[in-house]
C-alpha cells in the first residue's frame, strides 16, 4: 500500500509495499497496525468504501482517511 501525506504543508509519498494487520468489530471500529510502524484507531463505513483513522500520541495527533477507488 502506498500513501500520500501532508505534514505541516510538506507533501510526501511513501513507497508501495507496506504490510500490517487490522481488526474490525461489529460496530465498525477497530485498529490498523503497520509492520514496524505506527498503529491507528479506525472507523470503517458500513459498505467498506471509506475508513477514518486517528493516531493519538503525546504532544501530537495524526489523523487521515482512506477511500476505496475500485472493487
Amino acid at each position: 500500500m502506498a500513501a500520500t501525506r501532508s505534514i505541516n504543508g510538506v507533501v510526501a509519498a511513501s513507497p508501495p509495499g507496506g504490510t500490517g494487520t487490522y481488526t474490525v468489530e461489529a460496530d465498525c471500529t477497530g485498529t490498523l497496525s503497520f509492520t514496524g510502524g505506527p498503529s491507528f484507531d479506525i472507523v470503517v463505513a458500513p459498505r467498506g468504501d471509506d475508513l477514518w483513522m486517528i493516531q493519538p500520541n503525546p504532544n501530537n495527533v495524526f489523523q487521515g482517511n482512506v477511500t476505496r477507488l475500485s472493487r
